[in-house]
């Protein structure tokens, strides 16, 4: 393990590779003051394994950063063990530490089992606990030892994120609109992980706008990374509706709809994009969806109209 230490005015000191015995114990590591926040994600990934990111505060009590690498802690409830939960190139700097914690859970087991249905009704403790193979470095496992602290889950892997993922949205009709279906959208996307950075990976399953019928659907052009600070981004999606006569009276219904609300039309986003969050290293679908951030009011110009003239 590495332990930087903060000398004041005379900088930063780093201790590389301190060696530890099973006797040692990482001072502040008993009882340490873990929070969960919310959860980034909830991704089934095979028969009867559920994978879990929550989003977690770990306060570190001393003056020390301590750089732990890649760690694994037994999670259990008070009817027993449910699985592992890792986190990755973990980092603890003095203060408050905002990580993502992947927690495999085989609910296969009686006490996952009963987990999912007594979290589905309230909020459920999870322990977390070091065990024998906690770090590669077989060395560092004595002090994870020590580890033994307990977080409150909110129903239902609840909880408020510190954000909306994404704002302000725009559409623009092109002068290809006609021919091959693909408008313009602009819109601003931020981490809602507490500051953890998000790698955009793909649009997932599920990613339509409908405002009573499906508008618009995302394809592979949107890229982005977000960290503490916001991105906008323009990219392109594309019209679900054939531009045929027969669904002429849909889209001039948007038109109106537009124009009666100032040049704005409101949007139900239907969004599961698969996003690495943090140093999680592995992509899961997340809920960005109107059920999760309210509904979109996409803003739209003159141009918008002109969507009506590519009918026959």
């Amino acid at each position: 393990m590495d332990a930087v230490f903060n000398l004041g005015s005379f900088g930063q000191k780093t201790i590389n590779g301190i060696a530890f015995n099973n006797n040692v114990v990482l001072d502040g590591l008993n009882n340490l003051d873990i929070t969960y926040k919310t959860a980034a994600y909830i991704d089934l990934v095979g028969a009867g394994e559920v994978v879990a990111g929550s989003i977690l505060s770990i306060v570190n009590p001393s003056k020390l950063t301590l750089k732990l690498g890649d760690v694994s802690l037994d999670t259990t409830t008070a009817a027993g063990h449910v699985g592992y939960s890792t986190i990755k190139d973990l980092t603890l700097v003095p203060g408050e530490n905002i990580v993502i914690a992947s927690t495999s859970l085989d609910s296969s087991l009686p006490a996952t089992s009963a987990f999912f249905n007594d979290l589905s009704a309230g909020d459920q403790t999870l322990s977390f606990t070091g065990h024998a193979q906690s770090s590669a470095n077989p060395a560092l496992n004595g002090g994870l030892a020590a580890l033994d602290s307990k977080a409150v889950i909110l129903q239902g892997f609840g909880g408020p994120t510190s954000q909306v993922p994404h704002k302000d949205w725009s559409l623009k009709v092109l002068p290809t609109t006609g021919s091959d279906k693909k408008i313009e959208i602009k819109a601003t996307f931020q981490s809602p992980y507490y500051g953890l950075p998000v790698k955009y990976v793909s649009a997932g399953d599920f990613a339509e706008a409908s405002s009573g019928a499906p508008l618009f659907a995302f394809d592979d052009s949107l890229h982005f990374e977000v960290g503490s600070s916001s991105t906008t981004v323009t990219f392109t999606a594309k019209l679900v509706l054939d531009l045929t006569a027969d669904n002429k009276p849909k889209y001039q219904q948007w038109v109106n709809n537009a124009n009666a609300n100032g040049g704005h039309l409101p949007l139900d986003l239907f969004w599961l994009p698969n996003v690495i969050v943090g140093n999680d290293g592995a992509a899961h679908p997340v809920d960005w969806s109107s059920d999760f951030v309210g509904n979109i009011n996409i803003a739209v110009g003159s141009d918008f109209a002109s969507i009506l003239d590519f009918f026959p």
